[in-house]
């Protein structure tokens, strides 16, 4: 509602100190929406495949950042070039933030690991 925009742009602005009304008003505009709902099935589409990666694979690597290792297509000692490059989620994210990847790589793991374990 309109009230609520209201309240949350004066915190927003007690918070910030002397910031631009505009921007703060441009934030809090509901016809921005659209750029949350995108953000949002980017990440969708990015934890879908990890869960598919993290499915096959979790036998061979089990932390996530060796997993995010793995799409950002970065060699270490567990996830040798030589070995993943073969793999298609080789470097395949490597334009999405690391900590992302990671992330969502935890999730899927605990995920998982919980499936399997009825103790979570």
């Amino acid at each position: 509602t309109q009230d609520a925009r209201e309240q949350a742009a004066c915190s927003l602005k007690r918070l910030t100190g002397a910031v631009d009304d505009t921007l703060i008003s441009g934030l809090l505009d509901p016809a921005r929406s659209g750029m949350v709902d995108d953000a949002n099935a980017a990440k969708d589409a990015i934890r879908t495949q990890v869960r598919g990666f993290v499915q096959q694979h979790s036998g061979e690597l089990r932390s996530a950042r060796a997993i995010a290792r793995v799409f950002h297509g970065l060699s270490g000692p567990s996830t040798m070039s030589s070995q993943w490059m073969w793999c298609r989620d080789w470097g395949s994210l490597v334009t999405t933030d690391f900590a992302v990847v990671q992330l969502c790589a935890q999730e899927e793991l605990v995920r998982l690991h919980c499936a399997v374990d009825s103790d979570c």
